[in-house]
């Protein structure tokens, strides 16, 4: 299966009930899990909600995903002739552009970056990204601090004006990261 824009791969990877076979990918956890918190945003806060998360899923999945397993919608991980694993690069032009090999890239750079460009799948081997998102600082904290913060950040949220920032906490690695 090979993917025309970015856009369709993503909606590949996120999207249910679109008729589209995914045999292998179909019951992948983070796809149940992504199934089941829609699910119980729908119920508990209506279909816009439901749509605006996944949508926000969509639009975050490039920023943090340069390098993914190149999805089939026969097999898990699709391979060459010469038996190689097959991977997908995102590229954004625009944030690699002057970038060393190896160089640490901030997620101020990213972020803003990601605000003004577009993402695309790599066609060349050129279309790569080059640098390296900096590594987040709180692996040390307790998961206690990481709630109390994500509460704090919240209850601070709910009366500004600036819902963005608040909604832009997300999960990954078992530690909340507030990217925005």
């Amino acid at each position: 299966m090979a993917y025309k824009n970015l856009e369709d791969f993503i909606n590949f990877l996120w999207d249910f009930n679109d008729g589209l076979e995914r045999k292998h990918w179909e019951r992948k956890g983070y796809r149940v899990l992504h199934e089941r918190c829609v699910q119980i945003i729908k119920s508990c806060c209506g279909t816009r909600d439901a749509e605006w998360f996944t949508a926000d899923i969509k639009a975050l999945f490039p920023v943090v995903n340069w390098i993914v397993p190149y999805p089939n919608h026969t097999v898990f991980w699709q391979h060459t002739k010469q038996h190689k694993r097959m991977w997908l690069s995102i590229y954004c032009r625009d944030l690699d552009s002057g970038v060393e090999a190896g160089e640490i890239l901030s997620w101020k750079e990213i972020r803003e970056m990601h605000k003004s460009s577009w993402w695309k799948i790599g066609r060349t081997k050129l279309e790569v990204m080059q640098g390296i998102p900096q590594e987040w600082q709180r692996a040390n904290a307790s998961m206690d601090d990481i709630k109390a913060e994500v509460l704090k950040i919240w209850e601070a949220g709910s009366d500004s004006e600036d819902d963005e920032t608040v909604m832009k906490t997300v999960m990954v690695d078992g530690y909340c990261r507030r990217l925005w």
